[in-house]
C-alpha cells in the first residue's frame, strides 16, 4: 500500500525502504538481547508464568526460583492433601486461606478431636478450626523461603534490565522515532487510498531550475477533510478552488489562469473573503491552510489537483476567546494574537485572519482591520486569506491589483413567493438579494457554499436571527432598522463620494471616479439601499 501511494519518486522509495531495513535490524538487535521480550510485562510478578527458556539474561534466576516454588506447591498438592486425606478419612478436603494464612486444614470442632497430636493448631473460631499436618507445615515453612529470595532475585535482577536499558538507549530512542514514522506513513497512505486524496506537487528549488519560486498555493476542488468525512448521509461536500500567488509571480501566469474560475485574480496575494453569514468562509479559509498542512507534512490532499510552494508557517487569528484572569479582554486576545502574527510572518507564510476587530466599535474594528490588512499586503508580503464584514475594506482592492474581493455565494427568494421562485438561479456577484415590501425578514437564503467573485455589501445577519427561532417581532424590527442604518451609510457614502469625484482638477481621474460612482449607484438602487 505504500508503494502504490509513494508513487513513481525513486528518491522517496528508497527512503522509505531504509526506513523499513533501519527499523527491521534495530528491532532484531533488541530482540536478541531479550528486551522485547513479551516476558517482561509480567516478568517479576510471582504469580505470572515464563517460558521455559530463552529471553533476556535477568530472568534466568527468577525462572529457576519460580520453578521451585512450582515444585513446593506440586508437592502440597499431590503428596500433603491426600495423606491427610487419608488419615481424617476425608476424601473431599482441600486446603482454606484465611488472609495470609494459607495451607490450612479446616475441621469442626467435633471432629478436631480425633487430629494427631503432632498437628499444629493454627487458628479457630467457635465451629471450625484449622491445623496444619507435620508435612504441610514443612512445605509451607519452604514455600515462604523460596517467596522472599524471589522476591529479593526480582529486585536485584530488576535492577541489572535496567542498567542494560539505560546503556541501549540510543538505539531504543531511534527505534521509537522510525517506528513512529512509519506508523505515521501507514496513516498517511491507508486515509489517502481509501478517500481517494491526489498527491500535491511541492514546488522546490530542485523542481524550478536551482531558482526559489515565488510563494504559491493553487488547490482545485478541494474539500475540507474532516468536513467532508463528519458530512450527514444523503449530502456531500460542495469544493471550491484556492488560487494564492505572491505578486512577483502574477504577470508569468495570468493569462493563462484567467479562465480557470476559483478564487479569483490570478496573482492574488490577498483575497478578502465577505458574507453572508453562515455561507462557508471560515470553512473555505481553513480548508487550505490544513491542506496546506497536510502536504508539507507528507500527506495526500482532498482535492482534484494541489500545487505549492513550501510555508515557513502557518498562522491563523480566529475564534473569540478571552483570558479574564490574565486581565485580557476578548478584543485584547484578539489584537494580541494579531500582534504576534505581524512580528512573526514573512513573504513566505500562510495566514488566515477571520473577522478581524469585530470585539470593538465598528469605526475602531474597521479602522484595526483596514490597517492590519494594508501592512499584510504591502509590508509583509505574506499569502493571506482575510475574512470580513466590513464593506469599506474594499477599498483596497481597487486601490492595490494584489487584493482580490470575493464572497460565498448563494440564493435569495421570499418566504411568500418561494414556491415560484427558481432555487438553482444564483443572485449575481455582489448583488443583494431580492425584496419585498422591504421586508427582509421574509427572505429566504440558500447557502450555495461556492466562492464567486466580488465584494458583498450585507452580510444577512437578519436571515441568521431567523433561522436561531427569534420571535417576529424582535426579526421584523431588526430588519427595519438594518434598512434604516443601511440606507443612511450608503447616502453619505455615496455625497462624500460625488464631492470627490468633482474636485478633481485631472479630467480622466474625474470621469473614472463618476465611472465608479455610477456602478455603486446602481447597486445601491438594487438592494433599495437608497
Amino acid at each position: 500500500l505504500l508503494a502504490e501511494i509513494i508513487g513513481e519518486d525513486a528518491a522517496v522509495r528508497a527512503r522509505d525502504v531504509s526506513l523499513l531495513a533501519a527499523v527491521r535490524a534495530e528491532l532484531g538487535g533488541l530482540h536478541r538481547e531479550g528486551m522485547l521480550s513479551n516476558e517482561l510485562k509480567d516478568a517479576f510478578e510471582l504469580n505470572s508464568e515464563l517460558g521455559t527458556e530463552g529471553g533476556a539474561p535477568e530472568l534466568v534466576a527468577l525462572r529457576e526460583a519460580r520453578q521451585e516454588i512450582v515444585a513446593v506447591k506440586r508437592a502440597l498438592g499431590t503428596q500433603a492433601l491426600p495423606a491427610a486425606r487419608l488419615l481424617l478419612k476425608r476424601p473431599t478436603l482441600e486446603f482454606k486461606k484465611v488472609h495470609a494464612d494459607e495451607y490450612l486444614i479446616e475441621l469442626p470442632t467435633v471432629a478436631a478431636r480425633s487430629v494427631p497430636d503432632s498437628w499444629e493448631r493454627v487458628c479457630a473460631t467457635k465451629t471450625q478450626v484449622r491445623f496444619r499436618s507435620p508435612e504441610v507445615a514443612r512445605l509451607w515453612a519452604q514455600m515462604q523461603v523460596l517467596r522472599e529470595t524471589f522476591e529479593l532475585r526480582a529486585a536485584e535482577a530488576f535492577r541489572a534490565l535496567c542498567e542494560r536499558v539505560t546503556a541501549q538507549t540510543a538505539p531504543i530512542c531511534s527505534l521509537v522515532r522510525r517506528m513512529a514514522e512509519l506508523d505515521v506513513l501507514q496513516a498517511f497512505a491507508e486515509l489517502s487510498h481509501a478517500r481517494s486524496y491526489v498527491r500535491p506537487r511541492i514546488l522546490r528549488a530542485e523542481t524550478m531550475g536551482g531558482e526559489l519560486p515565488p510563494p504559491r498555493l493553487r488547490l482545485v476542488d478541494c474539500r475540507h477533510p474532516t468536513a467532508e468525512a463528519n458530512m450527514p448521509a444523503g449530502r456531500s461536500f460542495v469544493p471550491n478552488d484556492v488560487h494564492l500567488r505572491a505578486s512577483e509571480a502574477a504577470s508569468e501566469a495570468g493569462a493563462r489562469e484567467a479562465g480557470e474560475g476559483g478564487s479569483g485574480e490570478p496573482g492574488a496575494q490577498c483575497v478578502l473573503l465577505f458574507g453572508p453569514n453562515m455561507g462557508g468562509k471560515s470553512l473555505y479559509a481553513r480548508t487550505a491552510l490544513t491542506l496546506a498542512l497536510m502536504a508539507q507534512v507528507g500527506c495526500w490532499v482532498p482535492a482534484r489537483e494541489a500545487e505549492l510552494t513550501p510555508f515557513d508557517g502557518l498562522f491563523t487569528r480566529s475564534g473569540s476567546t478571552d483570558r479574564i484572569l490574565a486581565g485580557q479582554s476578548t478584543f485584547m486576545v484578539e489584537l494580541s494574537e494579531a500582534a504576534q502574527i505581524l512580528g512573526r510572518a514573512t513573504p513566505r507564510s500562510l495566514l488566515l485572519f477571520d473577522e478581524l476587530g469585530r470585539g470593538t466599535s465598528t469605526h475602531d474594528g474597521t479602522a484595526i482591520a483596514f490597517a492590519t490588512l494594508e501592512h499584510l499586503v504591502r509590508k509583509v508580503g505574506a499569502l493571506t486569506l482575510f475574512i470580513s464584514h466590513y464593506p469599506m475594506l474594499a477599498q483596497l482592492a481597487d486601490e492595490d491589483a494584489r487584493v482580490v474581493c470575493c464572497h460565498m455565494s448563494y440564493v435569495a427568494t421570499e418566504a411568500d413567493a418561494a414556491a415560484d421562485a427558481d432555487p438553482s438561479a444564483p443572485v449575481a456577484d455582489g448583488a443583494s438579494e431580492a425584496r419585498v415590501d422591504g421586508r427582509r425578514a421574509d427572505r429566504q437564503i440558500t447557502m450555495l457554499y461556492k466562492l464567486a467573485r466580488g465584494k458583498l455589501e450585507t452580510s444577512f445577519g437578519v436571515n441568521v436571527a431567523r433561522m436561531a427561532k427569534l420571535p417576529p417581532e424582535v426579526l421584523d424590527e431588526a430588519a427595519r432598522r438594518s434598512e434604516a442604518l443601511e440606507r443612511h451609510v450608503t447616502k453619505r457614502r455615496l455625497l462624500r463620494a460625488i464631492i470627490q469625484a468633482v474636485q478633481g482638477d485631472d479630467a480622466q481621474a474625474v470621469r473614472k471616479r463618476l465611472l465608479t460612482l455610477q456602478a455603486e449607484a446602481r447597486e445601491a438602487l438594487a438592494r433599495g439601499a437608497v
